[in-house]
């Protein structure tokens, strides 16, 4: 992590340019190699100086991008790659259907992010803009699927003969690079427009930039949400993270919380609405099911919280002589999260102890099923609701493939297994995992900007949404892709 030697910076200029946008990031970018992207500043980044297949559009939908037209036949899929994109226009350096194998080749090559491309075969130059995809299995029920994964910057299409000849990764975006300094980046596009990024780790500088450089983009994290902004300057917007937070129970045969009555009573005792607006300062979305809703749509409450009602656990269920371990990392959230969970346990006669350790152990515990209540978050690889269901509650994910509750369905693994997860299925699937209730559900990582109303920018409700578009299209346009 790059700091600052001190927080000053010039105060804003009278007037205002609304081709410059100051922006800023906790960390520095990691790696401007697509194949090696791991962190959320490198994929923002790449996802600025490069296309894809496939891109998120500022409201969410994945539309295409470089991907034009696509045929299938049983387990093939041909597509068609859009005409006349260069990397370098005045070199006349276009991109075909060799720079597109040649990238994702590398990535599949690479050994790096394997569960990108781990669906398909072999990737094929079959014309100058046409590649052939052959998968594992049917191509009906696979690519949906693969091309979200087309969307994720480690994805990225970059120039083979520049790669290969300089070592250096061109993008066919608007946007390059035109200054990087530790403490800063700057970022230019083709029709003027200037993104100067400042890397600023902590919040407290963040929100003291906010107030005297006027960041056009702030994400305000905790108190600082709450501190004072210029209203007739900024419009406060929320936008709820692809992170679900959530307490895996672990529970042997002996154990008490094996009962899944005495899960969903827990369940229903939990006030999520008050735990995520008041206890965790509205940096959560209450929501007692796993996919957060822009990935598929709100559900019905199940656990609805009665302020007035008792506990509904019997006698029978508690045993006086156990004593169940909350396992919580050291952040302040999810020790609050444990907190509330501990007094929920109290009230139904359940003792508890809270365990603040490092998430390296945590995991660790977890991994050798000792029994507790931990309190994790899963943060999607890609936007898609599979990718919440299939690691965190398919049976053959079981401890470290994700589903840390070790839960087990016949009836959901077939689904997982043999239906494509979709607008059809969705509210199915989770009704499944919720009646069960193999988690204490908590709700979604929510995060607060304020973003400056004066200058045009379309913040994007997804994290694979920050592309040309944010910055390069009023509001009344169409994405500049479809």
């Amino acid at each position: 992590m790059i700091g600052l030697k001190n927080c000053r910076c010039p105060e804003i200029k009278q007037g205002v340019n609304k081709k410059i946008f100051q922006l800023a990031f906790k960390e520095n970018i990691e790696s401007f190699d697509p194949v090696n992207c791991v962190d959320e500043t490198s994929g923002i980044v790449l996802n600025l100086l490069h296309r894809n297949l496939y891109t998120t559009s500022v409201d969410g939908r994945l539309i295409n991008d470089l991907a034009e037209t696509q045929y299938s036949n049983y387990n093939s899929v041909f597509l068609t790659i859009r005409q006349g994109v260069y990397f370098n226009q005045a070199e006349k350096l276009e991109l075909t259907a060799e720079d597109v194998v040649f990238c994702l080749n590398r990535l599949k090559e690479s050994g790096r992010q394997p569960w990108v491309l781990d669906k398909i075969i072999s990737i094929e130059v079959v014309g100058r803009y046409a590649v052939k995809f052959t998968l594992n299995g049917l191509a009906d029920s696979i690519w949906n699927r693969q091309k979200y994964l087309f969307n994720l910057p480690q994805t990225a299409i970059y120039s083979k003969d520049n790669f290969l000849k300089k070592n250096i990764f061109t993008g066919a975006s608007a946007f390059s690079i035109t200054d990087y300094k530790p403490e800063k980046l700057q970022i230019t596009s083709t029709s003027g427009s200037v993104l100067n990024y400042s890397i600023i780790p902590s919040e407290a500088s963040q929100w003291f930039y906010y107030q005297r450089s006027k960041l056009d983009v702030y994400q305000a994290d905790g108190v600082f949400q709450y501190l004072s902004n210029e209203k007739n300057t900024y419009q406060k917007k929320n936008r709820i993270e692809p992170i679900v937070i959530y307490g895996a129970i672990v529970a042997d045969q002996n154990s008490m919380l094996n009962n899944r009555e005495l899960r969903r009573a827990l369940n229903f005792k939990m006030d999520r609405k008050n735990l995520a607006e008041k206890v965790l300062l509205d940096s959560c979305q209450s929501a007692d099911y796993p996919v957060p809703d822009i990935l598929g749509e709100p559900m019905p409450e199940m656990y609805s919280f009665d302020e007035n009602g008792k506990c509904p656990v019997s006698n029978a269920q508690i045993n006086a002589n156990e004593v169940v371990q909350i396992y919580s990392p050291a952040d302040r959230d999810r020790q609050l999260i444990a907190r509330v969970i501990k007094n929920v346990l109290g009230e139904c006669g359940i003792q508890s102890r809270i365990k603040v350790v490092d998430l390296p152990t945590l995991i660790k515990i977890n991994n050798e099923r000792k029994n507790g209540i931990y309190i994790l978050k899963w943060i999607a690889d890609y936007p898609h609701a599979e990718n919440f269901l299939i690691p965190l509650f398919h049976s053959r994910n079981a401890g470290s493939g994700g589903n840390r509750s070790y839960y087990e369905n016949a009836q959901l693994d077939y689904i997982l297994d043999h239906q494509n997860i979709d607008s059809g299925n969705l509210a199915q699937i989770q009704n499944i995992i919720r009646q069960d209730a193999p988690w204490i559900f908590i709700g979604f990582s929510k995060k607060v900007y304020y973003v400056n109303k004066e200058k045009n920018i379309q913040l994007p409700v997804m994290y694979t949404g920050w592309n040309e578009d944010v910055f390069e299209r009023a509001p009344d346009q169409p994405p500049s892709v479809n």
